[in-house]
């Protein structure tokens, strides 16, 4: 019959719901299709139905926003569903002030989904927008009698969906919905792998890394078994593939795929989903073993992150990735403040892993908290006192809490002692000479002590890292003794080691410490201020680009006093306003040296101003820190400003120097990698950095720019060989 009707003439068949008839939806739309070939069949389905000649149109939620004013939500498409459905419910409704910013906070709270808006709508002739915010996902109910069970709730909506599951999916799914903010496919794949009840945490345990125990020879301790069984509960494997079982939820609409970070796919759920998820993990009595997993799941990552922040040779990720990550790594930090002194380890390995990401993301004072806490509970491990202690020393000193830090060293040296490793006394070390660096009255020989016993250990454990830290210590020594001509050669020296290190924020530091002394120099000879600015331009670049606001209002500071100097005195104010800022966010404060000049030079200036227009620019630094950065970094980043670099100003290391020749050589970029055996993320950012140094704009300009300015020599192709755009032949010579 259906046949013969659609025969007659052209025509539509609505189809809905079809998810949970697959796969016979399929084929009787398959048979329509052959039947009825002008007829069109329209489905809607929670699930694809992959029928043949399939166009898939995917429906998304609302975009919503919190934290918008009255005015912006009504623009909404989200509130103005609301207002429509509430009024048809409730012909009296009215928006009083502030409720459609409260409506636009619902609709994003519940993820924009029509279903849910409609839901809360239905309860607008009993509720105000107000009381609704304090309703739950659970109360989320339908007041009008429905004959679709569907349409009855969003935990019903939702659970359709979950039903269509099998068990083992099911499991996967409340298993992820621990995760917050997001996840990828690692994260899932340790999820379905589970643990066994008291067992440890591997080293950046799935990651394929070794510690630096292992590297040494040395027991790693990072992995040993009797862990508080209270705390580490089973968690059984799951029999379902994690790749399949994740395309199921994808497909199910249970999860939803991200933009790839730094090349990793990812995922994450609607806050709704989530939230029945957790539901289901509660009653699957999972929730405590899954929030203990997620711990562990946190561990590697960090420790694997590590590994990128302190540029070692297999590099992972980027900080993006990092990035989407904190989430979930405040997630599992929280949890472990409620386990108590059984908590310690994991705080430590999470938070420690991670310290030169929140000294570098503007989260030193957050870093500084997780750090200290689990190392002050008495459950700590000694040997993870003994490898975190001295960067705990660094960021107390960063913050000018120079007791602090110096306590974290003396415990530093004796857990040390105590347990034989001996790998972090160079950093240790050389806290103690920036500490006396801070002192009212410095005591250079004994900076030098410091210094020379951090390069004996640098030198014994082959740490470029901290080898080149000890060069700058040494030129501050020599600054500070009146030899800046020395200190401009050892900052060099350390500029060197540091990049060959790839450890970026020293390089920034490099680059600041030398511009600095220059600076020092220009005030008595002002030739030399475009030298300066220059420096410190660049180091203003990588410490913003890292997110350091302490090395960033450093060279904001250094900026200000020569701005003073040229009598740019607005900017100059500006300036001054926007370090003292970005200092404040990361509770820290310049140190000895250039907090003097800063205090001088800002009060010089200040007397000659005047004074409420002094304090407009300051101020107008000091709310808008960011804006005056990006002005900085645009007005003193023209490459006219700072002339065209000769090949005698160019300088690349010798691992720079082989990837320029391997470009030259018509290699690209995932051939380097594969050639030099790094990962293809790590190339990236090293040819970034070249970018930077030869003032090119992309990857591929390097091994011309490199060649015309003889950095490297040409290849000399083979017949036939492609050179850049060239093809070299015997009718082409």
């Amino acid at each position: 019959m259906v046949r013969e009707e659609l025969g007659r003439q052209p025509g539509i068949v609505l189809l809905d719901n079809l998810e949970h008839l697959l796969p016979a939806a399929r084929s009787t739309i398959d048979w329509l299709h052959g039947q009825c070939p002008n007829s069109r069949v329209l489905v809607t389905s929670r699930h694809p139905v992959d029928a043949t000649h399939e166009v898939r149109v995917e429906l998304h939620p609302f975009v919503s926003e919190a934290g918008l004013s009255d005015e912006s939500a009504l623009e909404q498409d989200s509130v103005k569903l609301f207002i429509n459905r509430a009024t048809r419910r409730n012909p009296r409704f009215r928006l009083r002030p502030g409720d459609a910013a409260i409506v636009s906070e619902l609709c994003n709270r519940f993820d924009g989904l029509p279903l849910a808006i409609e839901l809360l709508a239905g309860w607008s002739d009993v509720l105000t927008p107000a009381e609704m915010r304090e309703r739950g996902l659970s109360q989320l109910e339908q007041r009008s009698v429905s004959d679709d069970p569907r349409h009855q709730s969003l935990l019903k909506a939702i659970a359709w969906s979950y039903n269509l599951l099998t068990p083992e999916e099911q499991a996967l799914f409340w298993r992820i919905s621990i995760f917050v903010g997001g996840f990828s496919r690692d994260f899932v794949e340790k999820m379905v792998r589970g643990r066994e009840a008291g067992a440890g945490y591997p080293y950046a345990d799935g990651y394929g890394l070794e510690s630096w125990f292992t590297q040494h020879s040395m027991p790693d301790p990072s992995f040993h078994n009797g862990k508080d069984s209270n705390v580490a509960l089973d968690l059984p494997p799951l029999e379902i593939d994690a790749v399949r079982g994740l395309a199921t939820l994808i497909d199910h609409h249970l999860v939803v795929p991200l933009e790839d970070i730094d090349g990793v796919p990812c995922f994450d759920m609607l806050e709704t989903i989530r939230e029945f998820g957790l539901g289901e993990l509660r009653q699957s009595g999972e929730f405590d073993a899954a929030q203990h997993a997620h711990a562990a799941v946190m561990i590697a990552f960090a420790e694997a992150s590590g590994k990128f922040l302190l540029k070692d040779a297999t590099v992972q990720w980027g900080r993006q990735r990092i990035d989407a990550a904190l989430p979930n790594l405040r997630s599992a930090l929280n949890w472990t403040m409620g386990l108590g002194d059984a908590g310690s380890e994991i705080m430590i390995r999470i938070s420690a892993s991670l310290w030169i990401y929140w000294q570098t993301r503007g989260l030193l004072g957050e870093g500084r908290y997780w750090h200290e806490t689990g190392l002050s509970r008495p459950t700590a491990p000694d040997w993870l006192r003994a490898v975190e202690l001295p960067a705990l020393g660094f960021l107390c000193w960063i913050q000018n809490d120079t007791e602090r830090a110096e306590a974290a060293i003396l415990e530093a040296f004796e857990a040390s002692e105590q347990t034989g490793i001996t790998i972090t006394l160079s950093v240790a070390n050389l806290v103690l000479a920036l500490i006396e660096y801070r002192r009212v009255t410095v005591d250079v020989v004994r900076m030098l002590q410091y210094v020379d016993e951090a390069e004996r250990w640098s030198l014994q454990w082959n740490d470029l890292r901290t080898l080149g830290a000890c060069q700058l210590i040494y030129g501050i020594v020599a600054r500070l003794t009146g030899n800046p001509d020395q200190a401009l050669g050892l900052f060099e020296k350390g500029y060197e080691l540091l990049v060959e290190a790839e450890y970026e924020w020293g390089i920034a530091s490099a680059r600041y410490f030398a511009a600095e002394t220059v600076r020092d120099l220009a005030e008595h000879d002002p030739s030399r201020i475009p030298e300066a600015v220059a420096q410190l331009h660049e180091s203003l670049e990588l410490y913003w680009e890292q997110g350091d606001f302490w090395g960033t209002g450093g060279a904001m500071s250094g900026l200000a006093c020569i701005l003073t100097q040229l009598n740019e005195d607005v900017q100059a104010a500006t300036f001054f306003g926007a370090a003292a800022a970005l200092m404040q966010r990361a509770g820290a404060s310049l140190l000895p040296t250039e907090l003097m000049t800063h205090d001088e030079t800002a009060n010089r200036l200040r007397e000659r101003m005047d004074t409420r227009l002094f304090d407009s620019a300051h101020q107008h630094g000091y709310r808008h820190p960011e804006e005056t950065v990006r002005q900085a970094l645009s007005a003193f980043g023209d490459p006219q400003k700072r002339g065209d670099p000769s090949p005698a100003s160019i300088r690349l290391t010798k691992r720079q120097l082989a990837v320029v020749r391997d470009l030259a050589g018509n290699f690209d970029p995932t051939a380097i990698s594969r050639r030099r055996g790094s990962e293809v993320s790590s190339t990236y950012e090293m040819l970034d950095r070249i970018c930077e140094r030869l003032g090119v704009d992309t990857w591929q300009q390097i091994a011309p720019f490199a060649i015309e300015h003889g950095l490297v020599a040409p290849p000399e192709p083979k017949s036939g060989q492609a050179l850049g755009n060239w093809v070299i032949s015997p009718e082409n010579p």
